[in-house]
């Protein structure tokens, strides 16, 4: 199985063109994944494009089931219209998109993140996709997210939020609910392990990554190559937005009882369809 993330800026490349079909080719010319989990998707921002990316690529992957979870949903303001407004309600959304292949999802959860109060800094609201996988005989977590970049005390609220979650998932394995009965109160599969992506904003060697390991997540590609450094997934070709040149801020990352299912993980740096690198997962086919 092949778990894809990539933050994909709304499409827009380094060379500052919007164009969502770069994003649409590169998954499909370089790998076969499963569930495929994109962050900063827009619908109906003229500054992104003035489209509705989500219709764009449910259309592009129609053999995937779509989870989507927008921070917020707004009305257009009268302004955006040329003449008269649309005859069906447009709303301006921003958020993250899972694409599970069509006869794979078991079960999905959208999360709200925390937003504490950021003290005059920017702040977006954040979500988190929780999906539940099949594979092979059993089933998998997948969780994808996009956190703050501004408050790192708004960031270290969301992760520990997303470290609630496997923590929950795995007392649950160790206390599982009463499984006889049925309807609203049969058990949703609830595998034991979790696996976490996205662009986290993150850097290597910052206090906010070592809360991270000190959380109980394992980062995957230190556990699969221990011997060579991190790939840069951010500003090896935008020196505008980030002027620190190439660096890593997107992670897979597991908890501790699911790494001998990794198989290896994969850093695509030649393209420049977005600020970000596009990132996969591949797990074992049997476990």
């Amino acid at each position: 199985m092949q778990i894809f993330s990539w933050n994909i800026q709304n499409g827009k490349g380094c060379d500052g063109i919007i164009d969502l079909q770069n994003i649409v080719n590169f998954i499909k010319a370089n790998c076969e994944p499963e569930v495929i989990c994109l962050q900063e998707v827009a619908r109906h921002f003229a500054e992104h494009g003035d489209q509705d990316q989500l219709a764009f690529l449910e259309t592009a992957f129609d053999d995937y089931s779509c989870v989507w979870a927008p921070g917020f949903s707004w009305p257009q303001s009268p302004a955006q219209f040329d003449s008269k407004p649309p005859s069906k309600e447009l709303r301006q959304e921003f958020g993250n998109l899972v694409l599970v292949k069509k006869g794979l999802l078991l079960d999905y959860k959208v999360h709200t993140l925390p937003s504490p109060a950021a003290h005059g800094l920017m702040q977006m609201p954040r979500t988190a996709v929780e999906v539940v996988v099949a594979h092979q005989q059993s089933a998998i977590r997948i969780i994808s997210s996009h956190l703050a970049f501004h408050s790192y005390d708004e960031r270290i609220a969301q992760l520990d939020y997303l470290t609630a979650l496997k923590d929950l998932a795995h007392a649950r394995s160790l206390h599982p609910a009463n499984d006889q009965k049925t309807g609203c109160y049969r058990p949703a599969p609830s595998p034991q392990g979790t696996f976490l992506c996205g662009d986290l904003n993150v850097a290597l060697g910052e206090s906010d990554y070592q809360h991270i390991i000190n959380s109980g997540w394992v980062d995957v590609w230190p556990t699969l190559y221990p011997d060579k450094e991190h790939l840069p997934t951010c500003g090896i070709y935008d020196h505008q937005q980030w002027p620190q040149g190439a660096h890593c801020r997107d992670y897979f990352l597991c908890s501790s009882d699911v790494t001998a299912q990794l198989e290896c993980m994969q850093v695509d740096i030649q393209s420049a369809a977005s600020d970000h690198q596009p990132i996969w997962l591949t797990l074992k086919n049997t476990f």
